[in-house]
């Protein structure tokens, strides 16, 4: 992970390698995440939505399962 300036000096927050898939391709409608507990999906997507957010005005759904 490294991290990402922008040319404007804005910091980007690193993510896992396993979760660069929230960024590319940028123009997908959809993205799902799956996998096992603690593996950090809701932290990243959280920040990954924060990210995109401070591009452009974005509309988001955010569902989980729970038990």
């Amino acid at each position: 992970m490294e991290t990402k300036r922008d040319k404007d000096g804005f910091i980007w927050p690193q993510f896992p390698a396993k979760l660069e898939c929230l960024f590319e391709p940028p123009n997908s409608r959809y993205r799902v995440l799956y996998g096992g507990r603690g593996a950090g999906k809701s932290h990243s997507v959280a920040r990954a939505l924060l990210c995109m957010g401070v591009q452009r005005t974005i509309r988001v759904l955010c569902a989980r399962e729970f038990q």
